[in-house]
Formats: structure tokens, C-alpha cells, sequence
């Protein structure tokens, strides 16, 4: 007798691009997300406002937007000081789904979702995403045998399989085929795990899509600098290769599924070209006297190009050991290496190298150690004289701007975590690759604040296919990432655990959906990361190129 068929299916690409599903599709080369797109709708779900991964995941599972439940970037700031401490599943506030729906005597199976380590008891099974330390730590899964079952279906599951070590090598089809077989055995490990029971809810995400884009896109993106008629042909094929294999996993899934289930088809972000212009955020505030470099020591130098070295040339399995093993000297290296290069009571604005990505602070008195800017008046003031320098400024050889649009964190998120996002948010111009900026006086800016070798990244534009539907809105239809937990409360009928930000969609799905009120007027607070998951996860992001 076959198992009933889940309730309600979530199936994420992590990066995947709306754009390219839609053109992969009509090429004849996506059939089983072609045939999801017959039944029902694709569309644009938008991102959180930085279209960083960790947030916009933690949106996915809370109906939360970051400054409710606290998570921006893979680095968070220590409060009251210039430290950062990297997140995990315990870094954030909200009550994720599949624990409501635990609470609610729901059965549920997450997989591979980023950010849900440590894994938490639920009414089912979880396995951790790829932040995760090993799939062999205690903590990976629940339960914790699951591991092992994993194992048993897919014996060449791994839960990592580096990537910049590989590019800046030139080994491009070997980064390649990793990615495409760790795909396969997840998608071996959820076609077995959807058939062994009946679930409510059903979610699986597959990573491997996001980083075969971001440094494979100049061999697909004929229009960026770095593409060759040479490289084309060795790897124009590259990023629909892994959407094929995506699709491929996704048909084994379908297989097992029947028609009175809901299913969604979603990306944490989108994908276009790297615009490389956020590394060139520190020495814009250098050029305008905001951000004044201290006089680095003999001692800071060396350990800065130690570490740079080692990260170049180490292995990612022994970078990991040894971050693992030797905590302390580690940290000490990292903090002496990036820290201790601004001089902090000179300094009006500033920026971190932020799992790959930069934005503005402002050195404010009071809030940060050695502030100088007062709040109020002074602080507004630095606040416009930044957003100023930015959308002054212009990529040096083509004369376009930077920026499209420069706001402020007020503008864009609510909620009680603000002080843990950047005072300004800006937002490139999408489709500018920059190799040199300068401002708005001519001071040319050439030196980036560090190396990246990607050359695709984030948009905020993601992907949402929903099947079935029961209406067909405008394609203005504006929706969030964050609306998809109210979405699944409301087509299982389950009240959500707390207020969200999200909102369901009741013009797709009509009378399918009971929308009812929270169980608790308040938001579960989060708890925080150890060293020893800090050390780790550092090396994780770092083998992606994200640091």
C-alpha cells in the first residue's frame, strides 16, 4: 500500500534565479519544473532587503523579517564591541515552523535547510544544513541516528565539499562535479525519507545550486568582463548543469507525490553578476577622511598575510582540523590580522568584511566602544554625508554609478535587532562590474578591502513556483520570503506560535486556507553560539569564498 502523500512540500534552491528557471524552461531543458509551472504559478519572491542567505532562510522559517529575529549576515556584531560572532540556528529569535508545527502534534521532515544547526527536536526528522560542523557531530541531526540512515541511502553523502580551494586552482570541473554528486545524494536521502511516511510537512533545500553560480556566472553572462569564448565552451553549460540535476532530484520527489499536495519551489535569493563594488566600501570612506586607517604593527602585518596565505593555500578538511584544534591561536590570528586597522577615535563611519559582503556603520558614541558621533543631529549628519559619498560615486572607467539607492536600516526592517544591522543598506547598481571606483571629487579608489573570486552574486529577486493554485494574480503581485511560513500555517490550519511579518497568500490558494491568530503575543528570544561551532562555521564559510 503506498504512503500517503504529504500535506504540504517545500523544495529550495538555494541562489536559484527566477530568470534562468524561466529561460532553462522554455530551452526545453527543466521538464519537471516545467510541469509544476503547468499547474500552477512562477513568480518573483523577494528576498530579505540584503538578499544574504542567513537571513533570508531565517525569514523562511520564522515569518519573520531579520529585525525580528535577528539574523542579517553569517557575522554578527558583539554588542558594545567591534567583534563579530558568527550565527547558527541558536542565534535567532522566532519559533521555526516545523517546531510549531511539532508542538501542534504535526509530523514534519526538514533537510538541508542552512542555518539549522544545531538540529532541534521536532515530531520527525531534521537534518542540518551545510553550516554544520559533520554530519558525525551529535548535534547534526534529529534524531541522531538519522545520520546513520543517511549513510545507509546515500554512502557518498558528504556534508561539505570545498570549493574556492578548487577555483583558485583552476579546477573548475572538479568544484563542478562535487557539487552535482552532493545533490544527488540528498536528493537519494529525500526521495527515501518522503517515502517512509506520511508528512505534513515536507522541506528540503539543495545548496549546491548557490555556489556553482557564484563562480561559474562569467563563463554563462556573455556581457561580464572576465567572459571568454574559451571558457564558454568549457563551462557555458556549468550553472544549467546543476539546475539539470536540481531538476532531476526534484522529478524523484515528485514521483511521490500526489496531486492534493502543496508545493513551493523557492530560492532564498536570486543571481546576476558580481558587482565587486561593496569592496571598494572601505576605501571610499578612507578617500573622504570617515574612515581614518590606524598605523598597523609590524606583528598585525605579518599575521594579516599568514592568514590571507593559509586560507589561499590550505586545504579545506585541515583548515577545518586545525581551526577545530588550535581555537585560541586561531581566534588570536583572525583578531590580530582584522583588527586593529582603523583609528577608532578619528573614525566616523567604518565597515566589516562581512561574509562577503560590506556595508556601512556608523561610529556612534555610546553604542560602539570608541564612538565619536554623537546621536542626534551629528549622527543624521554623518548618516547623509555617507549615503552622499555613495550614490556620488562612480565606477572609474565607465563613469556609472555605484549605487542605485542607499537607505537606512529604519527604512527597511522593524523590529527589536536593530542595532545589529548596519546603519545604511545599499544597494549596487546590478549589472556594473567594478574593477576601480571614484568619488564624486575624482579620488580614484583601486585597492579592494579583500579577495573575491566570484563572479556571480546575490539579487534580491528569488524564485517562487506554487502548485496548485487556485487563482492566478497580476504578476505585479509583490511577495516575500517571509510569507511563506503564514502560507503553510494557513494551508494546514494550524495557528502560528507568535505574531509575523509575513502575510499568507490567500489570492493563490482561497478557501484552501484557515488563517487563525497567534498562540503567544510575543517572539522566543534566541540564545547564541559556542567557540568551538564559531571556529568551525568560519572555515565552512571561508572554503565558499565568503570570507
Amino acid at each position: 500500500m503506498p504512503t500517503p502523500s504529504p500535506a504540504v512540500v517545500v523544495i529550495g534552491l538555494d541562489g536559484g534565479d527566477p530568470h534562468l528557471v524561466r529561460r532553462f524552461i522554455e530551452e526545453g531543458h527543466l521538464p519537471h519544473l516545467a510541469s509544476l509551472v503547468e499547474r500552477g504559478s512562477l513568480e518573483t519572491l523577494l528576498s530579505t532587503p540584503n538578499a544574504m542567505s542567513p537571513a533570508a532562510w531565517s525569514s523562511f522559517v520564522t515569518g519573520l523579517n531579520p529585525g525580528n529575529h535577528g539574523v542579517f549576515y553569517f557575522l554578527d556584531r558583539i554588542p558594545g564591541t567591534y567583534e563579530t560572532r558568527y550565527v547558527n540556528s541558536q542565534s535567532r529569535s522566532g519559533t521555526p515552523i516545523w517546531s510549531a508545527l511539532s508542538a501542534e502534534g504535526r509530523r514534519v521532515c526538514s533537510l538541508f535547510v542552512p542555518l539549522t544547526y544545531p538540529a532541534v527536536e521536532v515530531n520527525g526528522v531534521l537534518a542540518s544544513g551545510w553550516l554544520a560542523p559533520s554530519i558525525d557531530d551529535p548535534r547534526y541531526a534529529h534524531p541522531p541516528d538519522l545520520a546513520q540512515r543517511i549513510r545507509a541511502v546515500a554512502p557518498d553523502f558528504r556534508l561539505h565539499t570545498g570549493m574556492t580551494e578548487f577555483i583558485r586552482r583552476g579546477r573548475y570541473q572538479e568544484a563542478l562535479d562535487r557539487k552535482v554528486r552532493s545533490l544527488e545524494a540528498k536528493a537519494k536521502v529525500a526521495a527515501d525519507l518522503l517515502a517512509s511516511e506520511r508528512w505534513d510537512l515536507f522541506t528540503v533545500v539543495f545548496d549546491e545550486t548557490d555556489p556553482i553560480q557564484h563562480y561559474f556566472w562569467h563563463f554563462l553572462d556573455s556581457a561580464h568582463p572576465e567572459y571568454t569564448l574559451e571558457g564558454s565552451r568549457a563551462f557555458g553549460d556549468a550553472i544549467l548543469r546543476i539546475y539539470q540535476a536540481a531538476d532531476e532530484a526534484i522529478g524523484k520527489l515528485l514521483a511521490l507525490i500526489d496531486d492534493s499536495t502543496s508545493i513551493f519551489v523557492i530560492s532564498d535569493h536570486g543571481y546576476g553578476p558580481n558587482q565587486r563594488a561593496q569592496l571598494y566600501l572601505r576605501g571610499l570612506l578612507r578617500a573622504r577622511g570617515l574612515e581614518v586607517p590606524a598605523r598597523r604593527s609590524l606583528s598585525s602585518r605579518a599575521a594579516r598575510s599568514a592568514y590571507e596565505a593559509l586560507s589561499r593555500t590550505l586545504p579545506s578538511g585541515l583548515k577545518h582540523r586545525l581551526a577545530a584544534r588550535f581555537r585560541g591561536a586561531h581566534q588570536r590570528m583572525e583578531a590580530l590580522s582584522f583588527a586593529g586597522d582603523i583609528d577608532w577615535p578619528r573614525t566616523r563611519a567604518y565597515t566589516f568584511w562581512s561574509s562577503g559582503c560590506s556595508e556601512p556603520w556608523i561610529n556612534v558614541r555610546g553604542r560602539d566602544p570608541q564612538g565619536i558621533v554623537e546621536p542626534g543631529p551629528e549622527y543624521e549628519a554623518a548618516v547623509d554625508e555617507v549615503r552622499d559619498l555613495l550614490v556620488g560615486s562612480v565606477e572609474a572607467q565607465t563613469g556609472r554609478p555605484l549605487a542605485r539607492r542607499v537607505v537606512r536600516k529604519e527604512e527597511v526592517y522593524t523590529g527589536p535587532h536593530l542595532d545589529r544591522a548596519p546603519d545604511l543598506l545599499v544597494e549596487w547598481t546590478p549589472d556594473l562590474v567594478v574593477r576601480c571606483a571614484r568619488t564624486e571629487d575624482a579620488i580614484p579608489v583601486y585597492e579592494p578591502i579583500a579577495e573575491d573570486l566570484r563572479t556571480g552574486n546575490h539579487r534580491r529577486e528569488g524564485l517562487l513556483i506554487a502548485v496548485p493554485v487556485t487563482h492566478h494574480p497580476s504578476p505585479i503581485t509583490c511577495r516575500s520570503i517571509a510569507d511563506l511560513a503564514p502560507t503553510i500555517y494557513a494551508l494546514l490550519g494550524v495557528p502560528p506560535p507568535h505574531p509575523l511579518d509575513g502575510r499568507p497568500w490567500t489570492d493563490l490558494f482561497g478557501d484552501a486556507m484557515t488563517v487563525l491568530e497567534p498562540t503567544h503575543p510575543s517572539i522566543e528570544e534566541a540564545q547564541g553560539l559556542t567557540e568551538a561551532d564559531a571556529a568551525i562555521l568560519e572555515q565552512r564559510l571561508s572554503d565558499l569564498g565568503y570570507l
